[in-house]
């Protein structure tokens, strides 16, 4: 899988919470499943990161606390939501997996244009062009 990270994501709430954090948040970005869900086992990711059990744990936790700072005031702020062991919900993928690229926006757009000139010009070769002459 893959996931789009935006800019806003280091200028948000999350200002200052550290490296781990940052790191297990993007691992979730990349990993989270159509469902929304997203498998979270600290002893995995820490070696996957290059740090301790303890603090992807401590990550984790941050993720699934309340954040009364958050843009997104759903849930509460929390990022996260454990609905099993290492089985985590992430309550705001849908938002953000639908904001096109800007790559994906331009090709809208293009598209759309194009369906337009492709309407008008059926609609001016479907149209008999008929000139009205006076004879005066």
């Amino acid at each position: 899988m893959y996931g789009k990270i935006y800019e806003s994501t280091f200028t948000g709430s999350m200002v200052g919470t550290g490296t781990n954090v940052f790191a297990v948040w993007r691992y979730v970005i990349a990993n989270t499943k159509p469902d929304n869900q997203v498998e979270l086992n600290p002893r995995i990711l820490s070696a996957i990161l290059g740090t301790t059990d303890a603090e992807v744990a401590s990550a984790i936790d941050f993720l699934c606390s309340p954040d009364s700072r958050s843009r997104s005031k759903e849930f509460k702020g929390r990022r996260l939501i454990k609905r099993a062991e290492f089985l985590y919900f992430v309550p705001q993928a849908d938002k953000y997996r639908g904001i096109p690229n800007e790559r994906e926006r331009r090709q809208y757009f293009r598209d759309k244009k194009r369906e337009q000139r492709e309407r008008l010009r059926r609609g001016q070769t479907g149209k008999s062009k008929t000139v009205k002459h006076s004879d005066s």
